[in-house]
């Protein structure tokens, strides 16, 4: 299992906005079997958005990230909500542990974990 990090720096004065569109891309990901971790802002600059979601491992990633920016929804949307955006950065990490159906901490390092954490879509 594996978990992107991303990173928005997002104009002045348009975060909210941005998470009216990204509100919307949430639930296009999600739809698609993208585990959507978390996600935030800072509410001081209101110029930072951070969000975390997980993929079973990096193949998965690839074709789910190709099936969500070929969709007719963002190639409709995206020269809008990239307008809001300065700069974005991606970081992937392996993950160790993650929140379980039933909201416990499980242990993805263990083989039968990933199955119960990605039920089919």
């Amino acid at each position: 299992m594996i978990t992107e990090l991303r990173t928005y720096t997002i104009k002045r004065g348009m975060m909210q906005s941005w998470l009216g569109h990204w509100r919307e891309a949430m639930d296009r990901n999600i739809a698609l079997g993208i585990r959507v971790e978390w996600a935030g802002f800072d509410p001081e600059s209101m110029g930072t958005f951070i969000f975390l979601r997980s993929f079973r491992n990096e193949e998965e990633r690839r074709r789910l990230e190709e099936a969500f920016y070929e969709g007719e929804w963002w190639r409709g949307v995206s020269d809008e909500v990239m307008s809001h955006v300065v700069n974005w950065e991606s970081q992937v990490f392996d993950t160790a542990a993650a929140r379980g159906p039933d909201g416990e901490l499980t242990d993805t390092m263990q083989p039968d974990t990933v199955d119960r954490l990605f039920p089919p879509v």
